[in-house]
């Protein structure tokens, strides 16, 4: 008892918490940095953290933070994360490497004929051998996901536009599939531009043709993860003449981002964003917004989901906000590069637990500076052998 007769409370400690209350409310909530070394704390937790309706509940929550909402890009022999503020190596390799998609937490990389999958916030990957005819086609390869079966896809289109190879991580094996001809027989004689856009965790590959006037004509084509099958979307006409265009996630949508130009060459230059809207089968085209005049020369490269748009500024990147009409340049920038890449290869990234049978922790390298001592991953050590020779 207390002064005056007043009984203590007991203090609350986790020991007395339901334990399905610190899993749902507390444990879903921490960096995946937390979670793995918590691991260690027991058994039961080691177990949790593997189970795929944790992880799905851990990846859920993630998206709905404003600090987890990240990018992943290449800057030549670099594999880098941004945030809306900065630029932070994860991978750097003595080879150069394409980033091939990024999906519900995985990375997939690309080096000759070998891919891994990999996850930057665990260091882990599993590597696979793609056939010898798909080697060095970074730019046909899609990456996806069937939530339905939990199955990660890895997808190659031939050459011909015929068929594909499919990869399925849960059964470690490719797979052919036929490419319908009223879904590729429309694009052919029309050219990729630009690597594989990544919306809802389904790829998908644009192509383009001007005409005489330089009026664009683009088309796009889906790879729908669940069902294995291709579909030709509702083809994109622009009335305006343009100078180029990239296809990008913005806000979970496909979008279509124009660079309109006039007679001039060293004019300022205006952006068009256009997004695919609708379901299914009736989806459509339509306007969302005209932006600049810019100066000088920049490449979109994605979008945030909070709207704001991500260029490659002559080799920095810098994060354009249509809200504040301000543009910001990422702290940290690691790149050497001194010219925009029109093909640089840039997804949405969430850090997560994600993980698929077979993968394994990736190797360490500490550089130190005067300042302090940065830690990162090295290239995957499957995908590193497979480059060396």
């Amino acid at each position: 008892m207390g002064m005056g007769g007043t009984p203590k409370r007991k203090k609350t400690t986790a020991a007395d918490l339901p334990e399905e209350l610190i899993r749902r409310e507390i444990l879903t909530r921490l960096p995946v940095r937390s979670l793995v070394r918590f691991k260690s704390v027991s058994k039961s937790w080691l177990s949790l953290f593997s189970e795929p309706r944790f992880i799905n509940q851990h990846l859920t929550h993630s998206t709905t933070q404003n600090h987890n909402d990240c990018l992943v890009a290449t800057r030549n022999t670099k594999v880098v994360i941004l945030s809306r503020y900065e630029e932070i190596v994860a991978l750097d390799s003595a080879h150069i490497l394409d980033v091939v998609g990024s999906v519900r937490g995985l990375v997939c990389l690309t080096g000759r004929n070998m891919l891994s999958l990999w996850n930057p916030a665990t260091h882990q990957s599993k590597e696979t051998f793609a056939e010898a005819r798909f080697a060095d086609r970074a730019y046909d390869i899609g990456f996806g996901f069937d939530p339905v079966s939990d199955n990660y896809k890895l997808v190659i289109l031939s050459e011909d536009l015929r068929f594909a190879m499919v990869y399925h991580s849960n059964s470690d094996n490719w797979i052919e599939i036929s490419a319908p001809d009223n879904v590729f027989d429309n694009i052919r004689g029309a050219y990729s531009t630009s690597s594989v856009t990544i919306v809802k965790d389904c790829p998908y590959w644009a192509f383009c043709r001007y005409t005489k006037d330089r009026h664009m004509m683009a088309t796009a084509v889906k790879f729908d993860a669940g069902r294995n099958e291709f579909k030709l979307l509702p083809e994109f006409v622009c009335e305006h003449r343009v100078r180029g265009s990239k296809f990008v996630d913005m806000n979970d949508c496909l979008t279509s981002v124009v660079y309109v130009y006039d007679n001039d060459p060293f004019s300022k230059r205006m952006l068009s964003l256009f997004s695919l809207d609708g379901d299914e089968g009736c989806c459509v085209w339509s306007k969302m917004y005209t932006i600049g005049p810019f100066n000088g020369w920049f490449v979109v490269v994605q979008g945030f989901s909070g709207g704001e748009i991500v260029f490659d500024d002559r080799g920095k990147f810098c994060c354009y906000d249509r809200k504040t009409d301000k543009i910001n340049y990422m702290l940290l920038n690691t790149s050497s590069a001194t010219t925009s890449d029109w093909r640089i290869s840039c997804f949405r990234y969430t850090p997560s637990l994600a993980f698929i049978q077979g993968m394994k922790s990736v190797f360490y390298s500490t550089t130190r500076t005067r300042r302090a001592s940065v830690q990162y991953s090295r290239v995957p050590q499957g995908l590193y052998n497979g480059l060396k020779y």
